[in-house]
């Protein structure tokens, strides 16, 4: 670690083999190299294992996602970490299925087409240009290496490509666009009773034998995973910077001197009429061409107008066309004599006759931009930055270096260290294996954390690199061993779960006795009333109605068309678990509209994703899928 960091602060070869290890670190990671691919991998997809710190990158990185999306309104118990963990892994899987296929299609991604494509991204750009400070800070803040994010990129980029080339070869026939039509305006006549879960939970009973018997039998369900607090301390040049002073006349010294990094080069646009002269000519070719010269020059001076002029008589070939339009131009791409001539004038002014190497000009100039400055006060927070920036990372290199020194010299504390670097010891809550809040949602420092040195010996953490510029050191602060909770702690959990359970059997028993006396033609509002549940009829229903709940809509969809005067009935189970009986008794079919673009184009592309769900659905059965169980 010291190697590195010496190599790194010294040259910019060291730059060269830090990007090849971290390639391999960051594709496999570091856990790998040290024992010896041991580790249980999170699933297997043919040949390939999704390994268990790539399933924990991409949860931290979805989990940044959901906080950044919902800001304030974010709460971890909106997203259960279990459900939450296995979509990841569905993903995953998916993903490597995909680009499987793909790759064995022959579909690649080139690195011109990742490259522009990342330097489209609205925030990896400044001023509306791609920057790579820009584009490396972000990646930083999330602790992605730059590799990683550029393979999964273009693993995503192929898995479109494969997706694109099955939806487009999808096509609908005309009937299927009428029956399309039928189905996506169609109506439904329905009536429902609700029966809530709630009044179901008040009326369950639970006894402690169950209690008892129901942890004994499910205590896997109140285990308490392994959890680890941890002190650490933290260097990055960031933080560094914050407390550099810079003086004033520093800041204006450095303004000075680097004055034409703030100024805008002078360019202006000008007409102009050329009377060639070839290279060479003799004295009368060169006396004729200044003569006709001087009658357009007097032309423009007798008021032609001097676009007029140069489309009749100008014998650039390129310009006269336009008038004698050259566009805007600075110092240094066009003729001397003719450079020299035009920033001579003012705007409006015509020239008298130039001669350059290709003949003989009129030049006018018509307008100047640029050739301003920004004023000190303008530029003064990014000079101050930019001092800061620089010496933060010299002081980091020196600062890591003794980091490194000072937690391995003395393994059992973080204050020698903390002393002498004037750092904070700061103090985490407990997590667990699959990773802390915020700084210790980190895989690596994760790894770290519950690694033997220093949970079983006690020993500080190795300096761990975390986002540029920025390390890590850690060590256990207190270590509590997987457990099973009391029951005491979890009877109220328990007696809620079962009677929630009782009371989900008894509405479906109730709600399936209300659907045989209304099949049995009993008249919905007296089997309603009869039940205390409240009846709702609803008429002219359309797929997209949101006035009823969702699953009910979806139920009232599905119940095939009633064959007789008599509705058909049918049960369903809210969100919240409430139970609905359904009843259908009338379907009236959507109008066709021959020709309808936005039918067409919905079924296509309906037509389309089942195309690729069917295809991927065959490639998942043809591919060995394994799922090891998951370590604690």
């Amino acid at each position: 670690m010291l190697q590195f960091i010496r190599e790194r602060a010294q040259s910019w070869i060291a730059w060269v083999i830090v990007t090849l290890l971290i390639i391999p670190f960051a594709l496999w990671g570091i856990n790998q190299y040290f024992d010896g691919g041991k580790e249980v991998p999170a699933a297997k997809v043919n040949d390939i294992e999704i390994s268990q710190q790539r399933l924990q990158q991409v949860f931290y990185q979805q989990q940044q996602r959901l906080r950044e999306m919902l800001g304030d309104n974010y709460r971890p118990d909106m997203f259960p970490e279990e459900q939450m963990r296995q979509q990841v892994l569905d993903g995953l899987i998916e993903q490597e299925l995909l680009v499987q296929t793909a790759m064995g299609s022959g579909m690649r991604i080139g690195n011109g087409l990742l490259a522009a494509t990342i330097h489209n991204v609205p925030a990896f750009q400044m001023d509306g240009q791609f920057s790579q400070q820009v584009y490396e800070r972000a990646l930083n803040a999330r602790g992605i290496p730059a590799s990683v994010f550029e393979g999964d990129l273009r693993r995503d980029m192929l898995t479109q490509q494969l997706y694109a080339g099955v939806v487009r070869s999808d096509f609908a026939t005309p009937l299927e666009r009428r029956a399309m039509q039928q189905l996506a305006g169609q109506q439904r006549d329905i009536g429902f009773l609700l029966l809530p879960l709630a009044d179901f939970i008040a009326k369950a009973q639970v006894s402690d034998d169950e209690v008892s018997a129901y942890y004994e039998a499910q205590g896997t369900l109140f285990m308490q995973p392994e959890q680890v607090s941890v002190s650490y301390l933290e260097l990055s040049a960031e933080q560094i910077a914050q407390g550099i002073k810079v003086g004033e006349e520093e800041l204006r010294a450095r303004y000075e001197a680097q004055l034409a990094s703030y100024s805008t080069p002078e360019e202006r646009h000008a007409r102009h009429i050329l009377i060639q002269v070839a290279p060479g000519a003799d004295a009368a070719a060169e006396a004729a061409a200044r003569a006709e010269a001087d009658k357009l020059l007097a032309q423009v001076r007798g008021g032609t107008p001097f676009a007029d002029v140069a489309r009749k008589s100008s014998q650039d070939p390129v310009s006269a066309a336009e008038g004698g339009d050259l566009g805007f131009f600075g110092r240094g791409v066009m003729d001397k004599a003719f450079e020299d001539a035009t920033f001579a004038l003012k705007p409006g002014e015509v020239s008298e006759l130039v001669r350059s190497a290709f003949g003989y000009h009129i030049i006018r100039l018509e307008t100047v931009r640029g050739g301003s400055t920004r004023p000190f006060a303008e530029v003064r927070e990014q000079i101050l930055a930019e001092v800061r920036n620089e010496r933060a990372e010299q002081q980091f290199y020196d600062q890591a270096e003794q980091l490194a020194n000072l937690t391995y010299e003395h393994p059992d504390t973080l204050e020698q260290a903390a002393s002498q670097l004037a750092l904070t010891v700061k103090q985490s809550e407990p997590f667990t294996r699959r990773g802390g809040a915020e700084l210790l949602a980190n895989p690596r420092l994760v790894s770290a954390a519950f690694s033997e040195d220093v949970l079983a010996r006690g020993n500080n953490s190795e300096v761990i690199e975390v986002g540029r510029n920025h390390l890590v050191v850690l060590r256990a602060l207190q270590h509590q061993p997987e457990m099973r909770r009391p029951l005491e702690s979890v009877r109220e959990d328990i007696v809620t779960r079962l009677r929630r359970d009782k009371a989900a059997v008894a509405a479906h028993e109730a709600a399936v006795a209300l659907q045989q006396q209304l099949q049995q033609g009993g008249d919905p509002a007296l089997v309603a009333k009869g039940a205390r549940a409240k009846w709702q009829r609803k008429d002219g229903l359309a797929r997209e109605d949101g006035s009823v709940d969702a699953a009910v809509l979806r139920k009232a969809f599905s119940i095939p068309r009633p064959q007789a005067a008599q509705p058909n009935w049918d049960l369903v189970v809210t969100a919240n678990g409430d139970i609905a009986v359904v009843g259908l008794y009338a379907v009236r079919d959507g109008e066709v509209a021959e020709g309808e673009a936005g039918a067409a184009g919905d079924l296509e592309r309906a037509s389309g994703d089942a195309a690729f769900a069917a295809t991927l659905g065959s490639v998942r059965t043809a591919a060995s899928i394994s799922r090891p169980a998951r370590q604690p």
